[in-house]
């Protein structure tokens, strides 16, 4: 078998192994024996195989969605506040805020809520108004 049929082999190997771990990376290179190296180098160089993979990472992205809304209709309150943070920033169910500030370089500012309560009370506290 010429060098290039083998490498093609790997590389449906490779496919089958990372949709059996869900997409994770390494696990799916152990059993296939190559290097992550080998792994970036064929997604870089090859545009089918990249879509393979791209099709693998988007279903295991569907399969974990799947089972967070399945947790938030039984109820579990972790997965709730885990999908209000992420999937409802926009409606202010964040941690942080994010400010963009123009100036040479741009800036991008991260204030956790808390940061900014204490501010506010500290201002409250010594009189400090708008």
């Amino acid at each position: 078998m010429k060098q290039q049929e083998r490498q093609q082999a790997k590389k449906e190997a490779f496919i089958e192994a990372l949709e059996k771990s869900l997409g994770v990376i390494a696990p799916a290179c152990r059993a296939i024996g190559i290097a992550r190296r080998t792994y970036y180098n064929w997604l870089k160089d090859d545009p089918a195989f990249a879509a393979a993979v791209d099709a693998i990472l988007n279903d295991t992205g569907d399969f974990v969605e799947g089972k967070l809304l399945q947790l938030i209709n039984e109820g579990d309150t972790a997965a709730i506040i885990f999908y209000c943070k992420t999937k409802l920033k926009s409606r202010g169910y964040s941690e942080r805020q994010t400010f963009d500030v123009q100036g040479i370089p741009p800036t991008t500012l991260v204030v956790s809520n808390q940061e900014i309560a204490d501010k506010i009370s500290n201002a409250e506290k010594y009189g400090i108004e708008e």
